[in-house]
């Protein structure tokens, strides 16, 4: 059987993002969704959740970004600068940590309070993820795996793109981005032997697809995708949403893309999944 777990992405990020996942999951062409605990529409995304009871829910963790930490500042000191703000972009972080500079409880501390702020709002976290794929980073995996156990948290993505480059169907004039977002992917499978043992013990999709075409979805690609999947379960990333004021607004390099990809999710992605035999899950069951 062939099994697909469409995630969606920075819920909770903005309304743009909130209403475009709920327009995805209600068209099907998305299943699940990981929640941003310290995102600014965050409320309004766990209210949404409970109106979608087939919606599979995790949590997107975030430790980089710029954004408040859900714990008090002075309780993850390391992790924050000194406007009490998680540092500002991944590569900060991965220096940081690298340097011996971000405390690992300080990540265990921020870690269970995003958790505990989503069961907080009444949802149940189906799974975990992570913005800007944090969790590969040596040695921070350890870490959230520890808390997932301690939490109950039996699934988490598998961060290693099994995509090709398929520079040819990139959108004009996209080819170095498609080049970039691919060698990001190479980079971050260097760190899959030690990331599979911190993550022993957990549930995981067999194969993950999404980093190489990160704000470069086209059609053709889509299927592409969809037609080659072998037998199992695999987790497609994609960041729907819609291109109100509030996505405008907000610091993502993903804005436009967010809108096409809620059309390819609304309006091409179901006839595929029945052409091509593909059963649509959440994250909801590990053992399903």
């Amino acid at each position: 059987m062939k099994q697909l777990i469409v995630n969606a992405d920075d819920f909770g990020a903005n309304t743009g993002v909130n209403r475009g996942i709920l327009a995805a999951h209600q068209a099907g062409g998305v299943s699940s969704a990981t929640l941003m605990a310290a995102g600014e529409a965050f409320a309004e995304a766990a209210a949404v959740a409970r109106t979608a009871p087939a919606l599979g829910v995790g949590v997107h963790l975030v430790l980089a970004g710029g954004l408040p930490p859900v714990a008090a500042p002075a309780d993850v000191p390391t992790l924050v600068d000194a406007d009490g703000r998680l540092w500002r972009d991944l590569g900060t972080f991965a220096r940081r940590w690298a340097a011996g500079r971000i405390d690992p409880a300080d990540v265990e501390t921020e870690i269970g309070a995003q958790l505990d702020r989503v069961r907080d709002a009444g949802i149940t976290p189906t799974h975990l993820d992570a913005h800007k794929h944090v969790f590969v980073i040596p040695g921070v995996m350890r870490r959230v795996a520890a808390v997932c156990r301690r939490r109950g948290i039996r699934a988490v993505r598998n961060p290693f793109d099994a995509d090709p480059l398929a520079l040819g169907l990139a959108p004009p004039g996209a080819r170095r981005r498609r080049l970039l977002q691919w060698l990001f992917g190479r980079s971050v499978r260097l760190a899959r032997p030690g990331w599979r043992r911190a993550a022993a013990g957990l549930w995981t999709p067999d194969r993950f697809y999404g980093v190489a075409a990160t704000g470069l979805w086209t059609a053709g690609y889509l299927e592409r995708i969809i037609a080659g999947l072998p037998s199992g379960c695999a987790e497609l990333m994609t960041h729907p949403g819609v291109l109100d004021a509030s996505l405008r607004a907000s610091r993502t390099r993903l804005k436009e893309s967010r809108q096409a990809e809620l059309d390819l999710l609304c309006d091409a992605l179901p006839p595929l999944l029945a052409r091509y035999g593909v059963t649509l899950r959440p994250f909801a069951n590990p053992d399903a």
